[in-house]
């Protein structure tokens, strides 16, 4: 299992699994936190309703810390594994993955907007450009996966070619 505490002295280490540096971390993680008790406040149920009973109750999770959490969400931005690989790396199953993977992503997307981060939809790009290391942070998080940009089909072909290299209508009389 993959802790923060485990590899916080391993700046390599660190670096190939967020690719961040560790003070960039440090200087996400007031913003994430931010965003997280904003998008999920204390008095609330994730329903939106009021509780009924005082947070901290029950068992604690693997992700209970803000470093566990925000490192959780950036291995899973900067690899993109699949949510079993990403369970197994953590300690989770893969419905707790999928769980927290929804829960977490529209709060690092809060975060980086807050800290002044904009993504469209063929380029990133950082709307204060004075320091370099958010701007690099803003690189290697919104970075286009090679799966997003590879080369796209036609649909409105009038016939296909299947493997035998035999046509084949698409409309059938």
């Amino acid at each position: 299992m993959v802790t923060y505490s485990q590899i916080k002295g391993d700046r390599k280490k660190f670096l190939a699994l967020t690719g961040l540096t560790h003070t960039e971390f440090k200087q996400l993680l007031p913003a994430f936190r931010q965003a997280y008790e904003r998008m999920y406040p204390t008095t609330k149920t994730l329903a939106g309703t009021p509780r009924q009973r005082q947070v901290g109750g029950g068992r604690k999770g693997t992700l209970h810390d803000w470093e566990q959490k925000l490192l959780f969400v950036l291995v899973y931005v900067k690899a993109y594994p699949l949510q079993i690989l990403q369970g197994a790396t953590f300690d989770l199953s893969q419905s707790q993955t999928n769980y927290w993977l929804h829960h977490l992503l529209p709060v690092l997307k809060s975060a980086l907007d807050d800290l002044g981060f904009c993504r469209n939809a063929t380029r990133v790009s950082l709307r204060a450009a004075s320091d370099v290391s958010m701007s690099r942070l803003n690189s290697s998080l919104m970075a286009r996966s090679a799966a997003v940009s590879g080369p796209k089909t036609r649909k409105n072909r009038p016939c296909t070619t299947v493997a035998r290299r035999r046509r084949t209508a698409t409309r059938t009389w």
